[in-house]
């Protein structure tokens, strides 16, 4: 929990893309319902874990602005239900297609709170 404290929650969760690197497991998070789908569609799924297996530096030039692009190669970190799988692991994406990127420990902290929050909620009203 301390690991995930100095990470922040809810919406001050620290935005991981700019400096995760290999080795490192993290969690796609998309509100966006659109682009959830579209993400699906390549094979990233929001609130699955992901191990990074390579982020390349990419430069280049779009008309009169310089763009600065990291690309993330990853693979889920742990086996998928059947009708998820791909053939085509690891995928490769621009990490800012992807809105948020929590750290693992940030993630399962968020969602063991929210758990815990929502076990004493039916606590409350079932006395």
């Amino acid at each position: 929990l301390r690991t995930a404290s100095s990470d922040g929650f809810g919406t001050r969760a620290k935005n991981v893309g700019s400096t995760m690197d290999v080795g490192d497991v993290v969690v796609p998070l998309c509100g966006n319902l659109e682009k959830r789908e579209r993400l699906a569609q390549i094979g990233l799924y929001a609130g699955v874990e992901y191990a990074i297996c390579g982020i390349e530096e990419v430069s280049g030039e779009d008309g009169k602005h310089m763009l600065d692009e990291r690309i993330a190669t990853l693979r889920p970190a742990y086996p998928l239900r059947s009708h998820l799988e791909r053939s085509d692991w690891p995928i490769s994406l621009p990490v800012s297609e992807v809105p948020l990127w929590l750290p693992r420990a940030t993630y399962e902290a968020g969602t063991a709170l929210g758990t815990l929050v929502l076990a004493g909620t039916y606590l409350v009203i079932a006395s």
